[in-house]
C-alpha cells in the first residue's frame, strides 16, 4: 500500500516514521499547493493534516474528497472533538485519525481506509 501524506512538516515526518516502521510506503507533501496537486494523481489513500497551514479545515477536506473521487480519504488531527470529527466525515473524509496512533492502530485504519470504511476515531 502506498499512502500520500500532505501535512505539515512535523507532522509528516512524524506519520512517515510511524507508516514506515509498518512497512507502509509513503509520500510526504508539506506545500499546499503541490498536495492540490498530487491529490489528483494519488491512486491509494491519502492522509490529510486537518490543520495544515494553507490547506487545512473542513474546505480542505471538500477539495481533496472532489480532487480524489472515490479514492479514501483519511483525516488526521491533533486534538479533534466529536463535532470536528462529524464535520469532517461530512465534508468527505472517509475516516478521521488522530496523529498520535501506534503503528500497529496506524495500519488497521489505513487497511480500513482503503477498503472504503467510513469512521472516526
Amino acid at each position: 500500500m502506498k499512502v500520500l501524506v500532505a501535512a505539515n512538516r512535523r507532522l509528516a515526518a512524524s506519520l512517515e516514521q510511524t507508516l514506515e516502521t509498518a512497512g507502509v510506503e509513503v509520500e510526504l507533501v508539506t506545500e499546499p499547493a503541490a498536495a492540490v496537486s498530487r491529490l489528483q494523481a494519488v491512486e491509494d489513500v491519502t492522509l490529510l493534516d486537518f490543520d495544515m497551514k494553507g490547506l487545512g479545515g473542513t474546505r480542505a477536506v471538500q477539495l481533496a474528497r472532489s480532487l480524489l473521487a472515490d479514492r479514501p480519504l483519511g483525516v488526521v488531527y491533533g486534538r479533534a472533538t466529536p463535532a470536528m470529527a462529524a464535520r469532517a466525515l461530512s465534508a468527505g473524509a472517509t475516516g478521521v485519525i488522530p496523529e498520535d496512533l501506534d503503528a500497529e492502530t496506524l495500519t488497521a485504519a489505513l487497511v480500513l481506509l482503503r477498503n472504503c470504511h467510513r469512521f472516526a476515531i
